[in-house]
């Protein structure tokens, strides 16, 4: 197996980000796309990462194999992060924008814990998109935990997920919570995230296997694939018809709220559907679009 460097996977990072910033940007802009381009760009990067990491690194063997793959990880991304978490503190501090920040915020910012707090002052405070950083990182400890036993600890990984929406779902329902309640649980909370990010990691390790039976895929059939997936993904940025047709299938028939059931299939059904499988057949490189 001789899969190299994949331009199409690294190049699809772009994408991923530009949806989110385009939908966050959208009142400078000028125009506003349609609810959920930031669910699909995040969850397309995380389910990438899972994808990208499990391909480039085999084994971890050590905990100085461990040390090291965190370090470069953290040495990636913090220093960015901080600059911009500087720049948005002297921007709400001398506008005095928001008055929601304080002691415990900023600790938790700092050290990227802010995606574990509940309370909308902390994981939105400062630069409020940091909430995406935060809950990476924690994917990339749960990265090192699994490479020791691979097979072992992603079931461990997988089934404390499971446990943790399940539990989200009950106090949702059970507490009647609000947009700001579900969508910290549902789109912020590591545990319950961490399912897009090892959906990736399951991925790589198919793609892994089945990588010299399938690198040579006929140009015509793999575009046709690219392309289908293309529409599915039009569709969710902006009709969400296949959304929209299964809501209230799901929604009636389990007896669970709308507005719970678009979200579950939204981020964790159908968008990290769409993202994997888009992810996998453009890492081929054999399609017109990859």
């Amino acid at each position: 197996m001789n899969i190299g460097k994949m331009n199409s996977l690294t190049s699809l990072r772009f994408f991923a980000i530009m949806t989110v910033a385009v939908q966050h940007l959208r009142e400078l802009i000028g125009w506003t796309p349609k609810s959920g381009w930031a669910t699909l760009g995040v969850t397309l990067f995380f389910v990438l990462s899972g994808f990208l990491l499990t391909i480039n690194y085999k084994k971890i063997l050590t905990r100085q194999d461990a040390v090291k793959f965190l370090w470069r990880r953290f040495a990636r991304l913090y220093p960015l992060y901080l600059a911009t978490f500087f720049l948005s503190f002297a921007v709400i501090y001398f506008r005095n924008l928001w008055s929601g920040t304080g002691y415990v915020s900023t600790m938790a910012n700092l050290l990227l814990l802010q995606s574990w707090f509940s309370s909308i002052n902390i994981h939105f405070a400062y630069n409020a998109a940091g909430w995406a950083i935060s809950t990476l990182f924690f994917f990339y400890i749960a990265f090192v935990f699994i490479q020791f036993d691979f097979r072992k600890n992603f079931l461990i990984m997988f089934f404390f997920s499971i446990i943790s929406l399940i539990i989200s779902v009950i106090y949702i329902v059970d507490n009647n919570s609000d947009w700001f309640q579900m969508h910290w649980l549902l789109h912020m909370l590591p545990t319950n995230r961490i399912m897009a990010f090892l959906l990736g990691m399951a991925l790589a390790k198919l793609f892994m296997l089945m990588f010299d039976k399938l690198k040579n895929l006929n140009n015509f059939y793999a575009s046709c694939i690219e392309l289908l997936l293309i529409v599915f993904i039009f569709d969710r940025l902006s009709f969400c018809m296949v959304l929209n047709a299964l809501v209230p299938l799901i929604s009636i028939n389990f007896n669970i709220p709308q507005l719970l059931t678009r979200q579950l299939i939204d981020v964790y059904l159908l968008t990290p559907l769409l993202s994997g499988l888009f992810i996998f057949i453009c890492g081929l490189e054999n399609g017109l679009i990859s």
